[in-house]
């Protein structure tokens, strides 16, 4: 489902068009923030398996439909980074807590 929306966005900068602009919830943003889909993408960060959130303003994690077929207890993720135009895949154990797409049919 990211594929299908970054695929959508035709874009080399597609964090730009998908995160929140300003600095009300992103510690720091870049200039070439739009925001122009509407997604509104925010640094939720994670929550560890040891119940410690880490990075809350720098990053936005949001889980994938999709595991990991060579090691099933890690799922895929895309993540933003405060600084950085791209949207980037990651993997990441599934005992963390991250944050969520919600997709209409």
């Amino acid at each position: 489902e990211w594929d299908e929306l970054l695929d959508f966005l035709d874009s080399d900068e597609p964090a730009n068009l998908l995160k929140e602009e300003g600095t009300d919830h992103w510690n720091s943003t870049n200039d070439d923030v739009t925001n122009e889909t509407g997604f509104t993408a925010r640094p939720g960060g994670r929550r560890m398996a040891t119940g410690s959130y880490q990075s809350i303003g720098s990053f936005g994690l949001w889980w994938s439909t999709k595991e990991r077929a060579d090691s099933p207890e890690n799922a895929w993720t895309r993540y933003m980074l405060h600084n950085n135009a791209n949207v980037t895949r990651f993997a990441s154990a599934k005992n963390v807590a991250l944050s969520v797409r919600c997709i209409a049919d």
